[in-house]
């Protein structure tokens, strides 16, 4: 395994990371960290000791800790919930596959019903997350939900809700760890201003990508409107958002490439206007990503590991589709001899 890649299970130092071995991490924004171990197993006295192993007991907590450039990083830390095994006749190149994620999966584990009052969609994010030990690192929403209007029920999950309360906003939710295993939970909207943490280059001497495939659609609605009942006043709420409050990551915005409106009914309960506005202008926000892309790299070859939630200035790829994109996805794939990358990238504007 590359010496630079750490496993620790329940906070010490594992030696399961044998030449043979491989990891994959999976972050995506918006989404739980996902982590598998490929570790050999094989036959010793009629038994698969691999498989009785203490440290791949369910529930214990693993941290993948990947350093380049002497800057050590939390792939995921998290807790096992599986195995899938692969047995060979013989024994030989059997192996055992362990499943794992972040703390999101924990936040899984119960259904409840709680009645939030009094309180915007930010505040009851921090007091979940704190439940949890987490730093709340959240955006503030100004939308209040009052008693004698429409308080608040959760009925499922404190992911799912957390989840939920998101995406109505425009935020994404996700959940970090720093080398030490502090827990960071992220509710905020896609960062874009200031300086791309990578370059990431194509078509030029300094290249650090063989391939990148781009695609760009245009079935977005460009404008939304929304309606909704007031159940005291019995009086029509309306709201419209036709300019979204993103930062744009190029000149040409998906309004000027085309127009289209799209109306809908809200579904979860509006106090006012400027509460309807807000679900508005959430899914206004996510209709912006009409360019996509992906590429495949390696910590080696940039020098640097890629996460997902980062700007990434992209060249070479002509003078509409350089510049900065924001990371959706990074798959890290290690072994004993590469970590590889394959990044998704999003982009809410052409140069």
């Amino acid at each position: 395994m590359d010496s630079r890649i750490v496993l620790t299970i329940n906070g010490n130092v594992s030696d399961l990371l044998t030449s043979s071995a491989s990891i994959s991490v999976y972050e995506k924004a918006g989404q739980a960290t996902e982590f598998q171990l490929r570790l050999p197993i094989d036959i010793v006295d009629s038994d698969f000791p691999m498989l009785l192993e203490n440290d791949l007991a369910p529930g214990n907590e693993v941290m993948i800790l990947a350093s380049s450039d002497d800057v050590s990083e939390c792939l995921v830390k998290g807790q096992i919930f599986g195995h899938e095994v692969q047995y060979l006749h013989g024994g030989v190149g059997s192996s055992v596959r362990v499943f794992g994620g972040d703390s999101r999966f924990t936040m899984q584990r119960e259904n409840k019903c709680v009645q939030w009052a009094d309180v915007t969609d930010s505040e009851v994010v921090s007091s979940i997350v704190a439940q949890y030990g987490m730093i709340p690192e959240v955006s503030a929403t100004d939308s209040r939900h009052l008693t004698e209007k429409h308080s608040l029920i959760q009925r499922n999950t404190d992911d799912f809700f957390i989840d939920m309360l998101a995406k109505r906003n425009g935020f994404l939710f996700w959940v970090g760890s720093d080398d030490s295993g502090i827990e960071t939970a992220y509710f905020q909207p896609p960062q874009l201003q200031g300086d791309a943490h990578f370059d990431l280059v194509i078509n030029m001497d300094e290249a650090n990508l063989d391939e990148f495939t781009l695609k760009w659609d245009c079935l977005r609605a460009t404008e939304f409107s929304a309606n909704q009942l007031d159940l005291n006043s019995l009086e029509l709420i309306e709201a419209n958002a036709s300019e979204a409050d993103l930062e744009f990551l190029g000149n040409t915005m998906l309004s000027q490439v085309i127009n289209q409106q799209a109306n809908f009914h809200s579904l979860a309960p509006a106090n006012d206007t400027g509460c309807l506005t807000s679900l508005s202008k959430g899914m206004l926000n996510d209709s912006q990503w009409f360019i996509h892309g992906k590429c495949v790299t390696s910590a080696n070859r940039l020098g640097r590991i890629l996460r997902a939630n980062k700007l990434a200035n992209i060249r070479g790829l002509g003078s509409r589709h350089s510049g900065y994109y924001y990371i959706v996805s990074v798959t890290h794939t290690i072994d004993s001899t590469r970590h590889l990358m394959n990044v998704e990238v999003v982009r809410n504007a052409w140069s």
